[in-house]
């Protein structure tokens, strides 16, 4: 099972978090975690690969497709119940 980890950051502390997350889901036997940031509007974007702030080398691939996430978001709600038990 995968689940999908979706952040969105400026200046780290967000990514921190997220990782802290995919760190959990991995540490459950059978899942696999997929990282990826939410996508930028383009202005944004390109203000943020011209600015110091922030992650830079650290930030995962886009999320280009948020139908995705939102299907992954299903298999989240399975996994809770399944370590519930």
């Amino acid at each position: 099972m995968e689940v999908l980890v979706v952040y969105h950051t400026t200046y780290g502390h967000t990514l921190q978090l997220a990782r802290a997350v995919e760190a959990g889901v991995k540490s459950v036997a059978g899942v696999e975690a997929v990282f990826r940031r939410a996508p930028e509007f383009p202005h944004v974007e390109q203000e943020l690969e011209a600015t110091t702030a922030g992650p830079k080398g650290e930030l995962a691939p886009a999320a280009e497709d948020l139908a995705i996430c939102r299907a992954q978001g299903k298999r989240v709600a399975e996994l809770a119940k399944k370590i519930r038990g």
